[in-house]
C-alpha cells in the first residue's frame, strides 16, 4: 500500500515536514501501521521500498520540480540536503508500494510518484480492479497516450483525468478538478465492470488541489487518509504525520477541495448510480 502527503499552506521548509515529523512519511516506510479510528488498515508490506518521489511548486516557477527515486529514500542524503535549501506554498511525498499480486509491474523512476503534466501534480493510493485486462490506448488521445512512461495504473489514471479537462493551458477551479476527476472515476468503475477499486487521490495545480477517499465497495474501506489543519496550512496524509489527536480521518467516499488561501470544503462523493 502506498502512502502519501501534500502540504498547502505558508511558505515553509520542506526539510522539517518530511525528516522531522515524529511519524513522517520516511517513517511510514519502516514502522508499524499508525490508522486512528480505523480498527483494520494493514499495510501490504511490513517496509515499503519501491520508489519515492516529492513535488514541489516554486514561489515564481510555473511547473514543478520533480524528484524521484527507487533506492532507499532514508538513505538518501542528496535528499536530506537538497531539502534544507528548498522553500514551498505546496508540496507533496509520495511512497510506493507494490502489491503482491502485480508482480509485473516493476521498481523504476518512470513507476514512482507523483505524476506530472503542465502544472498538474498526481498522486495515487489504491488500484484499478484487473487493470492488467483494460485497452488503455484505445481510452486515451494518442497525445496523451504517448506521455505515459511507466506502466502503473495510476498513471493511466491521472492521464484519463487529463483527457475529460477541456482546455489543459487553462487553470480550473477545485471543483471544476473534482468533476473532471469524477468522470474518469466513473469511467473506470464502467470498464471494471464495478469491480471494487480504491482511489485515494491527490492532484493539485499549486492553486486547486482535490483529494478524494474512495472504494466503489460497501463492505470494505478504502485506503487511511486523515488531514490537520490551521489557520496558515493544512497537511492531508495517508497516515498523521505526528502522534497528536489533532489529525481528522476523512471519512470513507469523501473529497477535499482546497483553494489557496487555504480554503476548505470537504463533501460526499456521489456517482451516478451510486456506489
Amino acid at each position: 500500500m502506498c502512502r502519501f502527503f501534500i502540504y498547502i499552506g505558508r511558505n515553509t521548509q520542506i526539510y522539517p515536514v518530511l525528516f522531522e515529523f515524529e511519524h513522517n512519511l520516511l517513517k511510514q516506510c519502516l514502522k508499524k501501521v499508525y490508522s486512528p479510528l480505523l480498527i483494520n488498515n494493514p499495510r501490504d508490506h511490513t517496509i515499503n521500498i519501491d520508489g519515492f518521489g516529492i513535488g514541489i511548486y516554486g514561489m515564481d516557477a510555473a511547473l514543478p520540480l520533480i524528484y524521484r527515486i527507487v533506492n532507499r529514500v532514508w538513505e538518501d542524503e542528496n535528499l536530506k540536503n537538497i531539502c534544507k535549501y528548498l522553500k514551498s506554498e505546496v508540496f507533496v511525498g509520495h511512497i510506493r508500494g507494490i502489491k503482491h499480486f502485480q508482480p509485473t509491474i516493476s521498481i523504476s523512476i518512470n513507476n514512482c510518484h507523483p505524476f506530472t503534466y503542465n502544472e498538474y501534480l498526481f498522486c495515487h493510493n489504491g488500484d484499478i480492479s484487473k487493470f492488467y485486462k483494460i485497452e488503455t490506448q484505445s481510452l486515451l488521445a494518442p497525445y496523451l497516450f504517448k506521455k505515459i512512461q511507466g506502466e502503473t495504473d495510476s498513471e493511466f489514471l491521472f492521464y484519463l483525468f487529463l483527457q475529460q479537462i477541456p482546455d489543459l493551458n487553462k487553470k480550473y477551479t477545485g471543483i471544476e478538478m473534482y468533476n473532471f476527476l469524477l468522470k474518469a472515476i466513473t469511467q473506470i468503475i464502467k470498464l471494471t465492470d464495478n469491480k471494487p477499486s480504491s482511489f485515494n487521490i491527490c492532484v493539485t495545480n499549486k492553486y486547486s488541489t482535490v483529494i478524494t477517499r474512495f472504494i466503489n465497495n460497501t463492505e470494505d474501506e478504502p485506503p487511511s487518509l486523515y488531514y490537520k489543519k490551521t489557520e496558515k496550512d493544512i497537511i492531508v496524509s495517508s497516515e498523521p504525520l505526528t502522534y497528536s489527536n489533532n489529525w481528522i480521518l476523512i471519512p470513507k467516499n469523501h473529497f477535499i477541495i482546497i483553494e489557496k488561501g487555504v480554503s476548505f470544503n470537504l463533501s460526499d462523493i456521489i456517482l451516478e448510480g451510486g456506489v
